[in-house]
């Protein structure tokens, strides 16, 4: 879904205590830093173009950006106004259109959420609508101040009077406007304040003082529209997001055995009837289907699983599978794999940018590395596809029902074409051609007695540990 709002994510702030030399934005929750999290949640509410304000450090914080999203540079640090004209000068848009403007340090925000100010905002009369919630503890946000039910202001933390610090209802950071409000009204900001900034917030005083309105929308969890500060409020965070994953998870017709030990991120999606036992950590946009069971360890990341898979003790990123797959225990599936249904993937196999099809089996002790394997085909233990020379990467190729048996080499590039047989402990270099047996040994010595008559065992001394 595609609305026509644009957004801009403020992101250039050093984040100072955190006490790092990393970007603030930068620092990981649910798995993925701070700022990837905001930039999925617009995505995923169809703005049409994404600017991001960096700043300090921010080589850092480009390198995690999409390439769609478009960058703009706050060269110094003097505020939130600041930081949006420096967008705004980047932007190319008519000054009718509705602008978003959010923070990089507010991971929780929800696609609902930014969709349903986008048109609240669109649908009234407003010149501004700030999204509010309201918190026990204020302290470190600005505050929304009213008179007779309107709002006429927001004051910072350093501002406020000992009144005004009292106010439960805050400012999230994040609001929306046309276009064309803020160009006109950033020159007017004032820096004359206790931290010498351009407060984006003193746009309300400004509108207000004109006779024009200005709107709140409420959200209300506040976890939600959170901002994190400190290391202690990004670990609190997520400990709370976990929570509120396995609870939603529980409503949703999932078992989750041992909540203490599970980590479903916000991104995760869960069909009715899973079970998830022991240590299990979903992150990125994990979708399991209907009836999968994980028994941990387990870690999957940005992974796709179908209906009634098991995953048992392993390792998935940026993979996706069929069917009733069967994976582990301790198998590694690395990304750019796709596997298709009724696969067996067993004890210690490692997977990468590969193929399988239906019906085949990789059930042990193997390595699968840029390979193309049909259906109904087994590669026995110890199989390893040899693909890469030092300098590329190769492909190795396999078709239906083949049978490659245990210990087995395929040096890259190969193709094992459709019913072909390969005996155990064969080291293959060239291509094998349909319905064939390929053997590749050494022939096997045999010298009887030579144990005995050549080779005697130590006899343990009695003084020996």
């Amino acid at each position: 879904m595609e609305n026509k709002g644009v957004a801009v994510v403020l992101a250039a702030g050093e984040g100072t205590r955190m006490n790092s030399e990393l970007p603030k934005v930068c620092h990981r929750c649910f798995g993925e830093p701070m700022i990837k999290h905001v930039e999925r949640g617009l995505k995923i509410s169809g703005f049409s173009e994404i600017t991001v304000v960096v700043g300090s450090g921010r080589e850092r914080v480009e390198e995690l950006l999409d390439s769609q999203v478009k960058r703009a540079v706050q060269e110094e640090q003097l505020g939130t106004g600041d930081a949006l004209r420096a967008a705004l000068e980047k932007i190319e848009i008519s000054d009718d259109i509705p602008l978003v403007v959010t923070c990089g340090d507010v991971p929780g925000v929800r696609p609902s959420t930014y969709g349903r100010l986008l048109d609240n905002f669109s649908s009234s009369p407003t010149e501004l609508t700030l999204l509010t919630t309201e918190v026990d503890d204020p302290t470190g946000y600005g505050r929304i101040v009213t008179e007779n039910d309107s709002v006429i202001k927001i004051v910072e933390e350093k501002d406020a009077t000992s009144r005004e610090k009292e106010i439960k209802t805050v400012n999230t950071g994040i609001m929306c406007g046309r276009a064309g409000t803020f160009r006109d009204r950033l020159p007017e900001l004032s820096a004359d304040n206790a931290a010498g900034e351009y407060y984006l917030t003193d746009l309300v005083e400004l509108l207000v003082d004109e006779g024009r309105t200005v709107d709140t929308q409420v959200v209300e969890d506040e976890w939600e529209v959170r901002g994190v500060n400190t290391r202690r409020q990004l670990v609190q965070f997520e400990r709370e997001g976990y929570q509120k994953q396995v609870e939603r998870a529980f409503e949703n017709g999932v078992t989750v055995h041992d909540p203490d030990r599970v980590k479903i991120g916000p991104w995760v999606e869960l069909g009715s009837d899973v079970e998830l036992e022991n240590e299990v950590t979903l992150w990125g946009e994990t979708k399991l289907g209907r009836g999968c069971r994980f028994i941990g360890p387990v870690f999957a990341y940005n992974a796709e699983f179908g209906q009634d898979n098991f995953v048992r003790r392993s390792y998935v990123n940026n993979a996706s599978f069929g069917d009733r797959v069967r994976i582990g225990p301790y198998c590694n599936v690395r990304p750019e794999t796709e596997i298709d249904s009724d696969v067996r993937l067993g004890n210690f196999v490692e997977i990468k940018a590969s193929r399988i099809d239906s019906d085949t089996n990789v059930s042990h002790l193997a390595y699968v590395g840029n390979a193309e394997i049909g259906q109904n085909s087994n590669l026995g233990a110890g199989t390893i596809t040899c693909n890469y020379d030092g300098y590329e990467k190769h492909r190795t190729v396999i078709g239906n029902d083949v049978f490659i048996g245990s210990n087995c080499e395929l040096v890259a590039p190969v193709e094992v074409e459709t019913g072909a047989m390969i005996g155990a402990g064969s080291t293959i270099t060239e291509d094998v051609p349909s319905f064939s047996l390929a053997l590749s040994r050494a022939k096997q010595v045999t010298k009887q007695d030579w144990v005995t008559e050549t080779w005697k065992p130590r006899k343990k001394e009695e003084n020996d540990q």
